[in-house]
């Protein structure tokens, strides 16, 4: 977890000059990043409360009225938000939870961000750097090895490029393992 915490501070430049969102609710296992990265990047933690979770324009105007600069919403909230809102505040806007879709560019960095629940709460990460019709799920983060299982052969994904990818003998039944 606190390699999670502080590869994600360090990503998305969080700093004492950011406003970070907490968007989930304390049960969902998103939520700990969302409060621990900017507590310990000394930035500017901003409880979103249920009534604007559940308004996207709303929210977009407390983001602006209160110099919110970074957000991490389910994908399908993400995607109706840039479909309606300005976001004229925010200069980094993470992602998860299900494919992306549909989105657009703005003056803030896209993330999109991949992993099973049991992985904390994301293993890959990739920065959208264009409109694509399927934006990768990316690369691991960082101290983290993702291995893919397919029919039998597998691949490792590593965070550390001397190690970037290659095959390795998977045992039968297995999809993804993350190995720190």
């Amino acid at each position: 977890m606190v390699n999670f915490i502080d590869w994600y501070a360090t990503h998305h430049c969080m700093d004492s000059n950011s406003g970070c969102a907490a968007f989930a609710a304390f049960s969902f296992d998103v939520s700990v990043v969302q409060v621990f990265a900017p507590l310990v990047s000394g930035s500017t933690l901003h409880v979103i409360s249920e009534d604007l979770r559940r308004s996207p324009t709303e929210l977009d105007a407390y983001f602006n009225e209160n110099k919110v600069s970074h957000a991490h919403f389910p994908t399908q909230f993400a995607e109706q938000y840039m479909r309606i809102c300005e976001m004229d505040s925010l200069r980094y806007l993470i992602v998860g939870g299900d494919r992306l879709r549909s989105y657009r560019l703005g003056n803030f960095r896209l993330t999109n961000e991949y992993g099973p629940s049991e992985t904390t709460m994301a293993c890959l990460s990739y920065d959208v750097p264009n409109i694509m019709s399927k934006p990768p799920i990316g690369s691991p983060v960082a101290n983290t090895r993702i291995i893919f299982s397919m029919r039998g052969t597998g691949f490792v994904l590593s965070a550390f490029p001397e190690k970037s990818v290659f095959p390795v003998p998977v045992w039968d039944g297995a999809i993804l393992t993350v190995r720190n």
